[in-house]
């Protein structure tokens, strides 16, 4: 398993794995709701839209597979890219999705008529990942190039780029506010480290670093009041990050070791939390009840 995707309603959630399927599971009762199958090789990406009706997930197939999320239907299919697709995201009003290939692309996509509406060139190397900003106006993108580029939704011009990192760039996520963009980083060497950065999303500024670590960052959440964050990488480590001071608060301990842990989720509330690793399970978290801060950062 690579990714995950959670609902809006917190209920269910999508996984894309290295089996060359997609599988939506009720949390809840921890069974699979439906399997999809991918067109060949592993499936990298999956989203849930904003209403809970449609599922996206893309792969080493070059697609996009669109599908019904209440009968597991494949609805269309959006063709385009060149090489493998590193992940897909839907835009908050459901109607459009990006995508991020290894063919050194990002694509718009609407979803009403499947049609590509623009091509955002100019990272130079295989983009990791893609995502809207809350309001919808503005595209992060992230790569390899140790860069996250910034895209204006209209006219598909990059706004700005965002340069600090010194590892390829494998996740980030906007605030809920949209305010601000938390980027990790990570190192194909065995004993490689990674870090965290929070930028502020109109200036370009670097808000915070966290340096050093370990394993680097395969995936990351911010919770829903922007306070904190969650990583997970190769160590197998979950680690729960307070984004004020750039401490962690904890690790959290399950996933193996040596497979890592490849995606991480809040689930609504903030106090809980889903994992994914190379060791082929999802893993549900009661996290520490914290007040909220004050000062929020």
């Amino acid at each position: 398993m690579i990714r995950l995707a959670l609902s809006p309603d917190g209920r269910r959630v999508l996984t894309a794995g290295s089996d060359g399927t997609a599988r939506y599971w009720d949390i809840a009762t921890g069974k699979e709701i439906h399997q999809l199958p991918g067109e060949g090789g592993q499936v990298y990406g999956a989203a849930i839209s904003p209403d809970g009706a449609k599922l996206l997930t893309c792969g080493e197939d070059k697609l996009i597979h669109v599908w019904d999320a209440a009968t597991g239907k494949e609805l269309k299919q959006l063709k385009g890219h060149t090489n493998n697709v590193a992940s897909v995201a839907f835009s908050p009003d459901g109607r459009q999705a990006v995508s991020a290939g290894w063919d050194i692309t990002v694509r718009l996509w609407n979803l009403d008529s499947g049609e590509l509406t623009s091509t955002l060139k100019g990272h130079t190397a295989a983009p990791m990942g893609a995502a809207f900003s809350p309001d919808g106006k503005r595209i992060a993108s992230w790569a390899e190039d140790k860069m996250v580029r910034l895209w204006d939704v209209k006219d598909g011009k990059e706004v700005r780029c965002l340069e600090g990192h010194t590892e390829m760039v494998r996740a980030a996520a906007f605030s809920p506010d949209g305010r601000r963009l938390l980027s990790g980083s990570w190192s194909w060497a065995p004993d490689g480290k990674g870090s965290l950065k929070l930028w502020e999303v109109t200036t370009g500024k670097l808000l915070l670093t966290i340096g050093d670590i370990p394993g680097g960052v395969h995936g990351l959440a911010i919770s829903a009041d922007g306070q904190r964050a969650l990583s997970g990488g190769r160590t197998g480590l979950v680690q729960y990050w307070d984004l004020g001071s750039g401490k962690e608060i904890i690790a959290l301990k399950g996933h193996d070791p040596a497979k890592g842990v490849t995606d991480v989720v809040f689930l609504p509330g903030g106090l809980r939390a889903l994992s994914v690793g190379g060791d082929a399970t999802i893993r549900l978290w009661r996290l520490p009840d914290l007040p909220p801060r004050k000062n929020k950062p």
